[in-house]
């Protein structure tokens, strides 16, 4: 198992070697949250949702895909995210240009897209998503998935891309 924290390398597979540069930059910049751990084939799904961004962003309504908006969070969700269904995001995803308040656009999968808004909080930068309930309701997360985050601030706003990564036993031989 491969375990995230903040400042260390990411090993991926080949699927990563696939993908182009921009998407190997979000990647290879990916924060976690503390204890969450994946294993390599995990990483495949991880590499998965990535590649599929830009995708989303234009089929959802986002405009063009620029290069360079996009920060990623995988998360072990938690109590809070699941039955309180709060949503915080570290002041690490947060780029300098986002607004402190206002509209953002959650997309999960192709067929989860909920309008919600957020603020940033002036005590310590994190960033409280209101309209996370509706996610959780329609995904049925449950506490302890792990979850691929994607801010992507451009021209049609926040977009934030939810993407759920399956536990896959890696047998050991």
């Amino acid at each position: 198992m491969y375990h995230f924290e903040v400042g260390t390398e990411l090993v991926f597979s080949i699927v990563y070697y696939y993908l182009r540069q921009d998407k190997r930059d979000i990647l290879d910049a990916m924060h976690a949250t503390g204890g969450t751990m994946v294993n390599w084939k995990m990483m495949d799904t991880l590499v998965n949702h990535v590649d599929e961004v830009d995708m989303l962003l234009e089929s959802n309504g986002g405009g063009k895909y620029i290069v360079g908006k996009c920060q990623a969070l995988i998360h072990t969700l938690t109590w809070t995210n699941c039955v309180r269904k709060e949503l915080k995001l570290p002041r690490c995803l947060v780029p300098d240009d986002m607004p402190e308040y206002g509209a953002i656009t959650i997309v999960c999968g192709k067929y989860c897209k909920v309008k919600g808004s957020y603020s940033i909080s002036s005590e310590d930068g994190t960033v409280c998503v209101v309209g996370w309930k509706e996610v959780v309701k329609q995904e049925l997360f449950k506490i302890r998935d792990k979850i691929l985050f994607i801010l992507y601030v451009g021209s049609k706003g926040p977009f934030l891309f939810v993407g759920y990564i399956p536990y896959i036993h890696v047998p050991v031989w």
